[in-house]
Parts: structure tokens; sequence; C-alpha cells
């Protein structure tokens, strides 16, 4: 056996692989080319001096005990291989006899490779398998072919266990990792190691029960049994409902934020719940938040030109080393470019005309590639990340291995992998949504705090006396001490219900059917949140258009406090969603922003440039589709004292010792 390679190899790919028989598998099964084929093989026999009696006992004989009968015909009249594929397959009119199935091609199409590799393994010599995939028109979806190879007289082949040995090491990969479909129930059964799918054609199975090699070949399906593990199919269609897992769901295949299979969103949301819990988050990495928000106090102190990106470092910084035990040391790091990069791109896809809703009318998803750019988009898309949180996830497992920062999420998922069933796939993204999720949309609400601040003096003029009065120009502002800082609290709040980061919330999806304010909406319907209409409410808020910190003034809970209430009409704001899919990170987000304001306020006077009108309207001085924030904005950064310059040089001098923990990114792979 070979292999002809359509794509070059990944090293170290761990994707599943899915093997595709070719013929009677991806064509239907065609009565004449099984004739053709069988009178071809029965002429053969004759050719060699026998009489046709005698020809069609052998053909059957050497089809049964080796697979194919050009076997028995090598071991027994050494005939040579290349001329019985000659005068058999490479003869057939297979132009005049398959056409290319636009469905089968739209079920390869859905298979999601970023998890998923497509081979094709044949019993055939390669010439007959490229032809056949030629004229079908789905070479191009493989990423290899492994054949018999014909050139070699000692070559296996199906059922052979010899054979798929060979060809899971041809393609790199285990029989774990495999799932297998054949129109050959003897195939399907020598490789029942495997995920199996029998394709099943009741109006073949009178020759193939004997054994002529039409379609079931060795075997009975009858004889199957519950515990061999194999499906039965009778179309390819049906792998959709067999392999769901093979297939691509949403955009964001694995992602857990906008997960449509209810088990794959409980099992990744609970594992960040508490991962991200208020009282983890209090206890064990407040200590990390707040070194990391020394380096982003430094970085406005020595290069204040660069404030706009200084955010997206620091909730960067924190995440990773959350989520894998790395840091982010500058604006410059790959990890925030490529997350950014992907987070543009995402937000292209949502922009109206970007995607069309294909969660809410599935079959959009069967326009074919030319009239449908937006899937090309989401493949490079789907790439770039699974290229970025597959690097990230090894990393963090592989630190956590070694005993560095083993309480990293990267790692605990793969300690608990036998408990929840995850795949890595599934584990790369549950950190890499959280990783989305923790930076640019809490790096934005900080920088829309400042351009409130610069907006209204008055307020800015209020926390700096708030935060005088609390400490000295040696004292840095501490998360503990939020409590007693209600007006720079206040600050935070009104700015996400103000300038909300996410306006249109996650969808929701109704469970059941409902009705509501006499709208009868059925089962499945989503629900989307508006927060920028809740927010602007002027029953729920007086003067809703003013930026105005002093209404949540009497408001003493957290951000995650008061949505455990359960009564909305106690919560705060809904910049960070409702019911069950609420960011799950809240606390890391308010800690986040809390400790960032709090120290900037501590550490500057910030204005705008003498003479410069500031806009803050919500539509011109922010940018953004699904995730909003503002556009760059002139900003004059003041240190308040040369004491307080030089509390911030010593306390990154300490905060050294944190950072040393943490490890640093460096690709392995080419990214995009």
């Amino acid at each position: 056996m070979s292999l002809i390679r359509y794509l070059p190899a990944t090293p170290n790919d761990n994707r599943l692989v899915v093997w595709f028989d070719i013929d009677n598998t991806l064509y239907p099964p065609n009565q004449r080319i099984v004739d053709l084929v069988q009178g071809k093989i029965f002429q053969y026999f004759v050719d060699l001096d026998m009489e046709p009696e005698e020809a069609k006992i052998l053909h059957r004989r050497y089809y049964t005990e080796y697979g194919l009968s050009v076997r028995g015909l090598i071991q027994h009249h050494d005939v040579d291989p290349l001329d019985f594929d000659a005068k058999v397959d490479a003869s057939l009119p297979l132009e005049e006899l398959l056409t290319p199935d636009p469905t089968v091609r739209r079920l390869l199409e859905d298979i999601d490779t970023s998890k998923v590799r497509i081979w094709a393994l044949t019993n055939a010599y390669k010439t007959h398998a490229q032809r056949v995939l030629k004229i079908l028109g789905l070479e191009d979806l493989f990423e290899g072919l492994v054949f018999c190879d014909y050139e070699s007289k000692d070559f296996a082949c199906k059922p052979e266990r010899k054979f798929y040995d060979q060809a899971l090491e041809l393609a790199q990969t285990t029989a774990e990792k495999s799932y297998f479909v054949d129109d050959n129930f003897g195939n399907v059964r020598g490789a029942k190691w495997a995920h199996c799918a029998f394709l099943y054609d009741a109006a073949l199975d009178a020759k193939a029960l004997a054994g002529t090699g039409a379609s079931g070949g060795v075997g009975n399906i009858d004889d199957l049994k519950p515990e061999d593990g194999i499906s039965v199919i009778h179309r390819l269609e049906d792998l959709r409902k067999v392999w769901p897992k093979v297939f691509k769901t949403s955009v964001y295949g694995d992602g857990f934020l906008f997960q449509q299979d209810i088990h794959k969103w409980r099992a990744g949301r609970k594992t960040l719940v508490q991962h991200f819990a208020p009282a983890v988050m209090k206890s064990k990495n407040v200590l990390l938040q707040e070194a990391e928000s020394v380096q982003l106090l430094y970085e406005f102190l020595h290069q204040p030109e660069g404030f706009m990106n200084y955010p997206m470092r620091y909730t960067t910084s924190v995440m990773t080393c959350l989520l894998y035990g790395l840091r982010c040391g500058t604006y410059r790091d790959p990890i925030i470019q490529e997350v950014e990069e992907s987070m543009r791109m995402f937000s292209e896809l949502l922009v109206p005309g970007g995607k069309p809703p294909v969660e809410v009318f599935p079959l959009l998803n069967y326009l074919p590639a030319f009239i449908s750019p937006w899937k090309d988009k989401c493949k490079r898309l789907a790439k770039r990340v699974d290229i970025l949180y597959g690097d990230l996830v090894d990393i963090g497992v592989q630190r956590g291995m070694k005993g560095l920062n083993s309480d990293n999420l990267a790692y605990k998922l793969r300690l608990g992998k036998e408990s929840t069933g995850l795949t890595h796939h599934q584990e790369a993204f549950i950190c890499g949504v959280a990783l989305e999720g923790g930076t640019d949309i809490v790096a934005g609400v900080i920088l829309t705090c400042l351009l409130a601040l610069i907006s209204h003096p008055e307020a800015q003029k209020r926390a700096h006396e708030e935060l005088d009065a609390v400490y000295n120009e040696e004292t840095l502002p501490r998360w503990e001490d939020e409590q007693g800082l209600p007006f720079v609290r206040a600050i935070v709040k009104e700015a996400m219900r103000w300038r909300p980061p996410v306006p249109m919330t996650v969808p929701h999806r109704l469970e059941k059917d409902d009705h509501y304010g006499g709208y009868f909406l059925p089962k499945g319907s989503q629900i989307f949140c508006s927060a920028w209409a809740i927010h602007m409410n002027a029953e729920r808020y007086e003067e809703p258009e003013l930026f105005k910190p002093e209404r949540f003034l009497s408001h003493s809970m957290s951000m995650a406090e008061s949505i455990a209430q359960g009564d909305p009409f106690k919560r705060d704001h809904f910049a960070f969603g409702a019911g069950r899919r609420v960011c799950p990170g809240i606390q890391k987000a308010e800690q986040d922003i809390f400790i960032a304001l709090s120290r900037l306020l501590w550490a500057f006077d910030f204005c705008a440039p003498a003479g410069v009108s500031i806009s803050t309207d919500f539509s011109t001085a922010f940018v953004g589709e699904g995730i909003r924030m503002p556009k760059k904005f002139p900003l004059v950064v003041t240190p308040r004292s040369q004491k307080r310059v030089q509390t911030i040089e010593h306390a990154m001098h300490l905060a050294e010792e944190t950072f040393s923990q943490y490890g640093r990114y460096n690709p392995t792979s080419p990214l995009g």
C-alpha cells in the first residue's frame, strides 16, 4: 500500500481522521459499474485458459480469501497486477457513468476540518482512485489517499488488519482518532477497532452476501452485534446523525459562548464558573491583577502616547496567566496581536450582511461557496484560532505537568478529562472563549471610563478626593478597600450602563414554547437581551443619556452579587448579559476594571488637550459591531506628584517577582 498527500503533513496533528471508501461509497452503488467490473474480472480469469465455471468459482474464492481477486491471481497465477488494473478498472467508461453529486460535496465541506482530517482509503490502485475523485469533483476536499500499491506484488488490502495499521501509520494517527465508512460489510467488520459506519444498500445485498465483491463482501449484516459498535447507515447524509462531533455546529464550532449543544455548553460553563468564582478571584488571583496593574501605571507614566493599547495588554496578560500560566509583557505580544485580529475578523462576520443567520436557518449552510464568501472568512478565522488556542492549551498543560502554574485552567481541564470527556479541541476553545471575553471587552470599559472622566472633570475631581482620603502618596489602592471607595466603584458601574461594551448581549434559545406580551414564541426561538435599550430606559434610570456615577452610590453590591439576587429589577446594569449565559468571569472583569481605574486615578490627572472638544456619542465616538469600544481619542496624562512617580517605579521593581513566575509565548506554528 502507499499514499498520496493532497496537503502537506502537519507535525503533531492531533485532529480526528474520517476515512472514506471510494467506490459505491462516495457515489451511489451503480449497477452498471458493478456488472462491468464483474464481467471484466470474469473475462480476465477466462483469458487465463480457465473454463467459465472454474473462473466463476476461483473469482469468488480469491475474493473471499484474499480480499481482492487480483491478490489470488498474483499468488496462484503470477499475473501482473498493473495488467489486471489496465484491463479492469482502467478500462471502465467512468466519465459516462459517474457525475458529481452536490449533496456529497456539501457533506464533506460541512466536516469541521479544524478538528477533523478527511482521507480516502481504497482497495483500488491510485490511478482509479484519483480518477473517480476527480470525476466526482471531490479531490480538493481530501488531505490524503491511501491505496493498494499494485506496483508491489506483496500488498495488503482491506479487510486485513495489516492494511489498516499501515494506513494509520501513513496518516500519522491512531485507531481511537479514526472514523471509517465503507459500503463493504467485511471491510467494516475488519475495522471495528475504529468508529465505523456501514453504508448498507439493500438492492445490492444479494450480491454482497454471495461474496462477489459487489458491495457487502465477506460477512452478513445479520451477524452484527450491538457490542461491535458499528453504525448502519443508508446514505452518507446519515453520518450527520451518527457522528455529529465531526461536523461544524456553528461559526465557532466548540466555542461554548454560542454553543447550541446543551451538554457541551454545560461542561464548558461549569468549568469557567468554578475557575473564575468570586471567592477564588478575591483570594488567589487579586495579587496577579494588582501586579499587572502596576505595569499599566508604568506604561502610562513612561509612554502615555500609547495609552489606547495598554489596557488590552493588562487584561490579556491577567487572563493568559490564569488560563495557561503565560503572561504578555508588551502590547506586541503574539497572543494579543492574534486575539485582536481574530476578534476583528469575527466582528466582520457580525456586521449585517457579513454572514447569513445560519444558526437560525441551517439550510443556508448549503449554499455553494462561490456565492457564500462568508464561508471562506469562517474557515480562515477557524484556522487562526485553532492554531493559537491549540498551542496555548498545550503549553498550559505542559507547564502544569512540570509543576509550573499548576492552577492554570488548561491543566485543570486536562486533569478532569476522564470525568468530563472533553476533547482537546473543546479544552482549547473553552479557554479560548474565556480569553476573548476577558480581554478587549474589559479593556474597552477601562478606556470608556477615561473618556467619561475627561468629559466630566467634576467626576474625576470627586474620585481624586475620595482616593486621597484613603491613601497617601506611597500606597497604591487595593481591591480589599473597594467598599471604602463607593464613588470609584460607581464610576465603573455607570460607565458600563452609559456605554455598554456589548449593547446586544449573547442570544438565548427557548427550550420550550412560550408566550410574552401577546406574542407566541415557539421552542428554539432566539431571544436577545438589548442592554442598550434597558440602560436607556428613563423609567429605570433617571436621565439615562447622562453620565451620572452618583446614581450607583447606594448600590454596594458587586456585579456578581447583583446578578445572584435573581431579581432583574434590582440589577445594577446588564452590560455582562443575563440569564444562564451571563458572563461567567464577571468577578474577574470587575476586579480588573476597579483595580486599574482606582490606581490610574490615584496616579494621574487626565484631560483633553486645551481647546479640543471630545465626543462621547455612542454612534460616532465608539467603534465595533458586536463589541463597542471607544475610538482613539486625545488624552493628556499628567502624574499627580513626583512622590507618586517614585511609588510606581518601586512597585514595578517589586512586581517583577510575580512576573517571573509565568512563562512567555513563542509560537510553534505559523499563525494565520
